[in-house]
């Protein structure tokens, strides 16, 4: 796969398909804007929504064990993400809403194991995960944040070190039965790079899973 290209700049008086704004205030924060979304840094405002995202298991389906997660893991995780921030470390949680400020879900560029050595938090590599809130389903949501992941945020994290190294390459873990997910990467030109079969190497769970390999 090609290295990926920063999003092109876009023509006097149009609007841009994304855009991205970093600062390095008090810590790390970013925010990034597309026609229906805003994808930004995890808040304090942002944990009773992911909460509750957590607890529905209509948003479960297809994410780990399909288990309504304790309310108080989903704020230790939340809180664990704002501490990134604030050290300035942007391979963090982000909270998704759209324009009519609706909680939509979250989107996180992690710490990853190496696709390949299945080496855990290797150099340079990051593991993305997002989740959207079942009745946001069907409206585009997740092909819109993955583009801009693809082609904006990510080639804006490449001066940042992971683990130790610069950011090499994203790994996106799905199931093959996450159609949305699927339907999005292929849309995007994102193939599957391996099939994991279930409890195979980094697979822990009981289901096949696609990993989709971005190179930076």
């Amino acid at each position: 796969m090609l290295p990926l290209q920063p999003l092109n700049i876009q023509a006097a008086g149009q609007v841009p398909a994304t855009t991205i704004t970093i600062e390095k205030t008090n810590g790390l924060s970013i925010k990034m804007e597309t026609p229906n979304l805003i994808v930004r840094t995890m808040q304090e405002e942002d944990i009773l929504p992911m909460q509750a995202l957590f607890q529905r298991v209509e948003n479960l389906t297809h994410y780990a064990d399909g288990k309504p997660r304790d309310p108080q893991w989903t704020n230790r995780r939340c809180r664990g993400w704002m501490d990134r921030w604030a050290d300035g470390n942007p391979f963090s949680g982000m909270a998704i809403y759209n324009k009519q400020d609706e909680f939509v879900g979250y989107f996180v560029l992690g710490y990853g194991d190496h696709p390949e050595t299945e080496e855990e938090n290797a150099p340079g590599f990051s593991e993305a995960a997002l989740m959207i809130e079942y009745y946001h389903w069907n409206k585009g949501y997740c092909k819109e944040i993955l583009k801009a992941a693809k082609e904006t945020l990510i080639p804006s994290l490449k001066q940042f070190e992971l683990s130790g190294a610069p950011l090499e390459s994203v790994v996106f873990t799905t199931s093959p039965h996450n159609m949305y997910m699927v339907r999005a990467c292929d849309a995007l030109d994102l193939k599957p790079w391996k099939t994991l079969e279930p409890n195979e190497g980094s697979n822990r769970w009981d289901e096949q899973k696609y990993i989709y390999w971005v190179h930076v």
